[in-house]
């Protein structure tokens, strides 16, 4: 502000009283000034009031103004960057009007003011929505071009889009159920240098967002081995640490460690030679009740194991009677399928009547002379592991078996021979050949075989009827051939054929236990 006073003053009057004028300037917030006015007031009493008048030359005044019986006044409307020139005069009642007062001038200042900066309003917003901050309102007092700076003064740091702009933006952070205030700082300068700032909040409030679940990739496995399932990549957006419940869907049950924690773990169930897939569901649930769910699977595959070979007890036996040796007690601890591989490794030679059995027979059958005979047993699993084992079987000589048959009388035994499956349709047969021994020492009589077909070597009496034969008398020591055609049904699968010996059981054998005759497996 200025206050401006003339150094001499004129005397004008009314009635011989003098105006004194005196001015000061007051720039307003846009582009034109203002100047205030005061002067000391007319004594005279039919004063009625003042007028100003004011111009660009000295006493050339194009403007003036009533201001009433004020001694003061504000003239507005002035141009920056101009002196401006006033005098005042008074006016009685009876409109005289006295000469001019003294002359007074106010040069109005041009000097920049700093700009008004305005960071907008408080605001109030949810987590995970883009905030704008805006300076749009600032302004400058001259109507200059303003440049901004934003930046931030308190609060979880976040980024700033543009913060060179009069409007930036920012994604703000996940927070806590407690949220949390952000605060923002606007700079805003003149083409001048000059500066002002202002300042504005941000809460941001906090919205529960579902967690994300994550059981884990699909898992392959060995039976007998400890699994870990792995749900520990499960997430809560809102930075919550979930809690987790593991549940089996399918397969074998298991029994998980501890069904709430991120990674509990199983033993593996032993399965068969084509696995098995379980499926185990994760359910993750946040501080808020939310959930998600996953799910995984781990296939169990097969480890191999490799079979127990058992050939069966050892044997003694007489000349002449029918072995069967016997590897069914042969086990595989997966469960699965074994082959079987008889061979004679020790003793006088004799004939298996089905080597790939599993209860092969032979004739004891040593000439006459005793023998130690050794079989040894090969079964193979699969997946082809294989065990071994064997047995041996005391063949008596022939002294001995005429000692033990002494007073025996009639002992019938037998042996197939020969065995072969027509499976023709219209005509489907069985041939073979079936040697009948008598090894007592007495002459048997005729007798009856009977023929049966079996699905596996033990006789039952449910097994198929085939046929039946006559056999004639045999002398002791001595055999005979029976030769067989017989009708059977045809089947798609392997079946034994069974001899029954004296089936009409009209001999008194010192041997019943010798009757069965059974052939090696026959297959489709």
């Amino acid at each position: 502000m200025s206050f401006l006073r003339t150094s001499c003053f004129r005397s004008l009057f009314l009635r011989g009283s003098f105006l004194l004028l005196c001015a000061f300037t007051t720039p307003s917030v846009v582009q034109a000034g203002e100047v205030n006015l005061a002067w000391d007031p007319n004594t005279e009493p039919d004063v009625a009031g003042y007028r100003v008048y004011y111009g660009l030359g000295s006493r050339n005044y194009d403007h003036f103004m009533e201001v009433g019986n004020s001694t003061s006044c504000l003239v507005t409307g002035l141009e920056q960057g101009r002196t401006y020139y006033f005098a005042a005069t008074a006016v009685n009642t009876a409109n005289i009007e006295s000469d001019f007062s003294n002359e007074v001038s106010a040069a109005l200042s041009t000097s920049n003011q700093p700009p008004l900066a305005n960071a907008g309003p408080d605001q109030n917003m949810n987590e995970g929505v883009i905030v704008t901050l805006s300076g749009a309102n600032s302004t400058d007092r001259e109507g200059a071009v303003l440049t901004y700076s934003w930046s931030q003064v308190s609060g979880t740091p976040v980024t700033l889009s543009n913060p060179s702009s009069a409007q930036t933006t920012f994604m703000p952070p996940n927070v806590g159920p407690n949220g949390v205030t952000l605060g923002f700082q606007l700079t805003v300068t003149d083409s001048s240098g000059l500066q002002s700032a202002d300042t504005c909040l941000v809460n941001v409030l906090w919205i529960n967002q579902p967690p994300a679940a994550n059981a884990g990739t699909d898992l392959s496995v060995k039976e007998g081995t400890m699994v870990s399932l792995k749900g520990s990549n499960s997430s809560d957006p809102d930075g919550f640490a979930p809690s987790y419940e593991w549940t089996q869907v399918s397969g074998t049950p298991v029994a998980l460690s501890s069904p709430s924690v991120a990674e509990p773990t199983f033993l593996a169930p032993n399965v068969g030679e084509a696995g098995e897939s379980l499926m185990f569901q994760l359910t993750v649930t946040d501080s808020g009740g939310l959930q998600a769910r996953d799910t995984c699977i781990v296939n169990v595959v097969s480890v191999n194991q490799p079979p127990a070979a058992n050939a069966g007890p050892d044997q003694n036996v007489n000349q002449g009677v029918s072995v069967t040796l016997n590897g069914t007690g042969s086990t595989d601890p997966d469960g699965g399928l074994l082959a079987y591989s008889w061979l004679q490794t020790a003793g006088a030679p004799v004939t298996l009547d089905n080597p790939e059995s599993a209860q092969p027979r032979f004739l004891a059958d040593t000439g006459g002379a005793s023998s130690s005979l050794v079989f040894r047993l090969t079964v193979t699993d699969s997946g082809g592991l294989s065990a071994l084992d064997q047995c041996s079987v005391a063949v008596n000589g022939a002294a001995a078996v005429a000692v033990n048959n002494t007073a025996s009388g009639v002992d019938l035994a037998g042996q197939w021979l020969s065995l072969n499956r027509s499976t023709k349709w219209w005509a489907p047969t069985f041939k073979g050949k079936i040697r009948i021994k008598n090894l007592g020492n007495q002459v048997a009589p005729g007798s009856i075989l009977y023929v049966y077909q079996s699905a596996d070597s033990a006789f039952q009496k449910t097994d198929l009827f085939l046929g039946k034969s006559t056999v004639s008398s045999i002398t002791a020591g001595g055999y005979v051939d029976v030769n067989l055609t017989l009708k059977a049904p045809y089947g798609r699968s392997s079946v034994y054929i069974i001899g029954i010996l004296d089936a009409a059981n009209a001999l008194v054998e010192t041997d019943e236990t010798n009757n069965t005759v059974v052939s090696g497996l026959i297959q489709r």
